[in-house]
């Protein structure tokens, strides 16, 4: 159910009701929005409900304006207070009721339950966290969320967002409330109290982070003799998430105890710190991009605290104005000057024109956070479609008008040749799209265009900096002679604009299915592969008689991408685990999943968009099925590659290939992926 108030120059014409799931707006008698003007195309765009929600797919010939942004021949999300606008008339979103699919419950039952963030808060709660009854200050974000809220009539939605999106954690002195490193999905507002944020790195024995330990020669060699004849066996008096009637006894966190620091005085004396008074927010950045943590954020004194998920973040962001400005002014102040500073073009510049770029950065997101619920049905559409539905970011012979970073997320830059989008290449975070022409127009009269069209892949973060900042401050500063700074700019420039020297119907395969994501995906050549399970026996050795992965998956030409991990950039798995039982090894990068923390709840492999986690039914050593007690449903564990983080030498399926026909590619490595696929 979705309802909306439709104007023509702020003026009201109608309110609205639908139920259906494809609403149709133009010019044509029949549409359900009709709009007799000449500027309305007959079928101008259309409201589709799906599994996410609903979503605007513009098909007219001028495009239409979504919070004024532009939607041409696209598709984006729609949400309550959106605003779309066909010139004259705007159509505002009042309230969007959808049915959804809660997914399968924590608990071993499997039954449907509610989907709130740990115990269900009650209304006084809800009170706590938004200050009902307390003055107005501006320190309190939470309440002039709330003030903001009523003012645009958003107190319910609001209301609603904290029920089933936050919670109340407390923490003790010097308790770690998030740690350098670690990955999490949640973000933290100080609601009384005070925290510490570490800015330099602090040990791994400080933080109390046991590195995982491999296995001895002699018990890797052991395992020959050793493994269980059983399939998937396990001893589950070892699962820390199991008391006697099987129910889940963790979290959403994960943590099974508590870290505290020690030495707090010489922390704070051999260390930079700065203090999180009451009222701040933080770990909004990773929450969102679904990135490490970037520094260890402890307890100053006894504390209470709201933990958001990265849901609430985004819906409260959208209906109060303030919320939103004060995240990204913390992602400006702690994240974008470092992300500059990391970037070969920015890296050598004085720090005063360094702050004034940060100053003047500008950030903006494209297409969709939960892009893996519509992969699979997006790759059954022609490869015209899929390019149709990518949200455009820089457009093919526009005017050039800055320089374009990604933050976080993938985009494809392509060209039109023969009537057709050419893949040219993808990029990732720390990519930069435009520093050609703005070189170009820099050092010519004859200015030139953007060369390549810039789209988004999935989900994208974008921080835009003007040219005449390119041309006033990078291209001029930082070194006393302009031609020698402009001699080492051509050198990154021709590093940034690398293009896939590969087949050009592997790099489209490569795009279309998002392959690029992986660090460590499995490419396998079909031409040396004689077929004899090397791999996979070398595989199950390793874990107990269980291969980790499946000899087979997509191909292109000869070779294969087999169904095993990837290790992905954007791990999107790890969204939503009640334990967290998988979680990204800090010291490698590899995503592993804790066997004795699973719940078998399935959220992962659900999540999953290359379907390379599996659901196993377990058994006793004896080889009897697991049952949850009262019932006849198996107990289930999710498996996975886990790149034989264990294992002495690293991934046993690579090694044991005879042929050299398996090899494990970091999709980010163009030289390595040229090299195998062109020997």
């Amino acid at each position: 159910m979705i309802s909306f108030v439709i104007k023509k120059r702020g003026r009201v014409l109608d309110n609205k009701e639908f139920s259906q799931e494809t609403i149709q707006i133009g010019r044509k008698p029949s549409s359900d929005i009709h709009f007799n003007y000449p500027l309305v195309s007959r079928e101008h765009a259309d409201i589709v409900l799906d599994s996410v929600g609903y979503k605007l797919v513009d098909s007219s010939s001028k495009g239409t304006l979504l919070n004024g942004e532009v939607v041409l021949d696209s598709v984006k999300r729609i949400n309550e207070g959106d605003v779309i606008e066909i010139e004259p008339f705007s159509i505002e979103v009042l309230s969007i009721e959808v049915k959804a699919d809660t997914g399968p419950s924590f608990s071993e039952g499997g039954d449907q339950e509610d989907d709130s963030f740990g115990e269900v808060i009650e209304e006084s709660d809800v009170d706590k966290i938004l200050g009902v009854g307390q003055k107005s200050d501006p320190n309190n974000l939470m309440h002039i969320a709330l003030v903001e809220a009523k003012v645009n009539n958003k107190e319910k939605k609001l209301r609603e967002i904290i029920k089933k999106d936050t919670r109340i954690v407390t923490f003790k002195k010097n308790e770690v409330i998030i740690r350098e490193g670690d990955y999490g999905t949640t973000a933290f507002y100080m609601l009384k109290g005070s925290s510490r944020v570490v800015i330099e790195k602090l040990s791994d024995q400080a933080l109390q982070r046991q590195r995982p330990e491999k296995k001895s020669f002699m018990t890797a060699f052991s395992q020959l003799w050793s493994n269980s004849k059983e399939a998937e066996a396990r001893d589950l008096s070892k699962s820390l998430h199991y008391n006697n009637d099987m129910s889940a006894t963790h979290g959403e966190s994960g943590e099974s105890h508590s870290v505290f620091l020690q030495d707090v005085p010489g922390i704070l004396q051999n260390y930079q710190t700065h203090l999180l008074p009451q009222g701040e927010v933080f770990g909004e950045v990773s929450a969102i991009s679904r990135s490490p943590r970037g520094a260890t954020i402890y307890a100053e004194e006894d504390c209470t605290l709201v933990e958001m998920r990265w849901q609430a973040l985004r819906e409260i962001r959208r209906i109060t104005p303030t919320f939103k400005d004060k995240i990204d002014e913390n992602y400006r102040e702690r994240c974008l000057k470092t992300h500059l500073l990391l970037t070969d073009l920015f890296k050598d510049l004085p720090t005063e024109v360094i702050d004034e770029i940060t100053a003047k950065a500008q950030f903006f997101t494209y297409g969709n956070f939960e892009w893996h619920n519509d992969f699979k049905k997006i790759t059954k559409e022609s490869s015209e479609d899929r390019i149709k539905n990518e949200p455009l970011i820089v457009e093919e012979g526009t005017y050039v008008n800055g320089l374009y970073l990604i933050r976080a997320g993938f985009a494809r830059v392509s060209r039109i040749e023969n009537h057709g989008h050419f893949t040219h290449k993808y990029i990732g975070k720390g990519g930069v799209f435009g520093l050609d022409e703005l070189m170009q127009n820099f050092k010519s009269d004859s200015k030139t265009s953007y060369k390549t069209s810039l789209r988004s892949i999935g989900y994208t973060e974008i921080i835009y900096i003007p040219s005449y900042l390119i041309f006033d401050k990078v291209f001029t500063k930082g070194s006393n002679e302009v031609k020698g700074r402009l001699e080492k700019i051509e050198t990154i420039k021709e590093d940034s604009v690398q293009r896939l020297d590969i087949d050009q119907g592997m790099a489209e395969f490569l795009v279309e299915n998002r392959i690029m994501n992986g660090t460590q995906t499995m490419f396998i050549d079909l031409d040396r592969c004689t077929r004899c399970d090397d791999c996979v026996t070398a595989c199950s050795n390793g874990h107990n008689n269980n291969p980790r992965f499946i000899r087979h998956g997509k191909q292109y030409a000869h070779f294969m991408i087999a169904n095993a991990c990837m290790h992905c950039n954007d791990p999107v798995c790890m969204i939503g685990c009640p334990t967290g039982a998988i979680n990204r090894n800090s010291i490698k990068g590899e995503v592993v999943i804790a066997d004795n923390v699973c719940i078998g709840c399935s959220t992962c492999a659900n999540s999953c968009p290359y379907e390379n986690i599996r659901m196993v039914n377990i058994k006793d050593e004896e080889g009897n099925a697991l049952h949850s007690p009262g019932s006849t449903k198996p107990i289930q564990k999710a498996t996975k590659c886990d790149l034989c983080s264990e294992q002495l030498g690293g991934p046993a399926c690579e090694r044991a290939c005879p042929h050299d026909a398996l090899k494990r590619i970091d999709m980010s490595d163009v030289n390595k992926l040229k090299q195998f696929l062109n020997r």
